[in-house]
């Protein structure tokens, strides 16, 4: 009697999954196509003596950017995709840029020996700010504005919140660093994404500010037609040799697009 053969068919579960990772990863590679191109940096401003020892450079965008080295590795994909994520949204973050620090540049610049030459994560530098502190001035615009950021840290689930203030009133407010946003991290990886709990918005920010539904769902707005498309151009984001493989950038997209759908069930929308 012939023996049995296994079956090669696929469950609708599994083919479900594997359809949808292949959706992810065709837009994934249409938006790694269109990056911009990196601006060049020229001039040293100084260098600030936190742990990724970023620089000031001025580039040939006319332009003044906080840059993060190669060295940092995974530090720079969290910081690209959370600067993408955010503009989705409104938040306050810096604008951000690929930035080419080449050897010349390390090579005139002691305090630059620890960078190594290559393209970079730029943050504008937003000049007339103080140093790095925590959740103050909570009034006027800057609700708004807190509230766009905790529904941006929900979303991609924040580590170590730091915040910017102009140093005149009415003291607006950015966010900055989020190189350790993500569960783990920058030591992130496909496992850590899963099994966590279900997205609300962030729950240091709701009750320190005093938020309201009203404001978090005014804040959350630009989630409910968000397309596909523009999730994908935020993973496509850190450059390829950043150290973050199609196969993680796949489940950094499939993590957001669950964890959008359960900001929305959270806030009744």
């Amino acid at each position: 009697m012939p023996q049995k053969q296994p079956s090669t068919t696929v469950g609708p579960g599994l083919a479900c999954a594997k359809a949808m990772s292949t959706g992810w990863q065709d837009l994934i590679t249409r938006a790694s196509a269109e990056r911009a191109a990196p601006v060049n940096a020229h001039t040293f401003y100084g260098i600030w003596t936190t742990s990724s020892r970023p620089a000031r450079l001025e580039c040939d965008d006319g332009t003044v950017y906080v840059v993060k080295g190669i060295q940092n590795g995974r530090v720079l994909v969290n910081e690209q995709i959370v600067a993408h994520l955010g503009s989705l949204v409104g938040a306050p973050v810096p604008e951000v840029a690929y930035v080419n620090v080449d050897q010349a540049l390390i090579a005139r610049q002691p305090e630059l020996a620890h960078f190594q030459p290559g393209a970079s994560h730029g943050s504008e530098f937003v000049p007339g700010c103080g140093n790095q502190t925590g959740i103050a001035n909570v009034d006027g615009d800057n609700r708004r504005r807190f509230a766009r950021l905790a529904v941006l840290f929900g979303w991609v689930q924040a580590q170590d919140h730091q915040f910017i203030y102009e140093n005149a009133a009415p003291y607006v407010v950015r966010s900055v660093d989020h190189g350790h946003f993500f569960p783990g991290g920058p030591e992130w990886r496909i496992g850590s994404l899963n099994g966590v709990p279900a997205a609300v918005p962030d729950q240091m920010l709701v009750p320190a500010c005093q938020l309201t539904q009203d404001e978090l769902r005014a804040a959350a707005a630009p989630l409910v037609d968000l397309q596909d498309q523009a999730i994908a151009r935020a993973v496509a984001a850190p450059l390829d040799d950043w150290g973050v493989s199609m196969e993680e950038r796949v489940a950094v997209a499939t993590y957001l697009a669950r964890r959008r759908g359960e900001l929305l069930t959270a806030l009744g929308m």
